[in-house]
């Protein structure tokens, strides 16, 4: 216990040698834990690891920990911070560099905000388009796996704007247009105000997509599946099936109703 964290019931940290495993933490010493109604603060974290200095998050915590504090392993994990919640199993390898860290998840239930991640990935704030705030409550079930900037996502995201089910790698290169590949479902989502974009309204579609870009001034994505329903400039169309590619703001393919 310090003065703002609690661990319990079990918690220990393996090395062979004090000075030198200690000078190493982060790579050499091993923690084996189980957490029970324990809280432990970011800033305790960040005496070893200093990339969690601007966190200042109280982390509630419940399961299994074992692993180095770079190679961490997590079978059976509940956590809890501000407006966030996991419930599954975990590994990362990389840490404490965020950005360099490979993450191996599976979700029983995520619920969390953009103003959350945003503070867990500062790298978030730094993309203007799509206006992920407007996302607002984010409830993700399924697996992640990759990187924070280069990940597949299999599973359904529910939020403010709709509901997605997706097996797609998402790639968000720093000062670039994103890629993604893969796999889009959608029902009704309000894909106009995700693209702050006022003639696109909501959207039901079932395809397979790859491109760059989300909005219309970046956007070349090759596009093959049927659109059941989708409104646009004041008018709603139905039953589309598409095949071919979105550059800017011209289609160039095959479109039948």
């Amino acid at each position: 216990q310090t003065n703002r964290s609690k661990l319990g019931p079990y918690f220990a940290m393996h090395y062979n040698n004090f000075d030198e495993d200690m000078n190493r933490f982060l790579h050499a010493v091993v923690l084996d834990a189980e957490f029970r109604q324990s809280n432990v603060h970011s800033d305790d974290i960040a005496f070893f690891a200093p990339a969690l200095t601007t966190w200042h998050r109280n982390i509630q915590l419940d399961g299994k920990a074992h692993g180095t504090i770079d190679r961490l392993m997590a079978p059976e994990l509940e956590v809890k911070s501000g407006n966030t919640a996991f419930k599954g199993k975990l590994s990362m390898r990389g840490l404490p560099d965020i950005d360099e860290t490979f993450i191996d998840a599976t979700a029983q239930q995520l619920n969390t905000t953009y103003e959350d991640l945003s503070i867990y990935v500062p790298a978030l704030t730094k993309i203007k388009e799509p206006k992920l705030n407007r996302l607002g409550n984010i409830r993700y079930k399924g697996s992640y796996t990759g990187f924070l900037n280069d990940f597949v996502a299999f599973g359904t995201i529910q939020t403010n704007l709709g509901t997605v089910s997706a097996d797609i790698n998402m790639k968000l290169p720093e000062k670039q247009i994103p890629e993604y590949s893969g796999k889009l479902v959608t029902q009704g989502f309000q894909i106009g105000t995700l693209l702050d974009d006022a003639r696109l309204g909501s959207i039901s579609l079932n395809g397979q997509v790859a491109g760059k870009g989300f909005n219309l001034k970046e956007l070349d994505s090759h596009f093959n599946g049927y659109v059941s329903d989708v409104a646009y400039n004041g008018y709603r169309y139905k039953d589309i099936s598409l095949n071919g590619n979105f550059r800017k703001s011209i289609f160039t393919g095959h479109l039948q109703t």
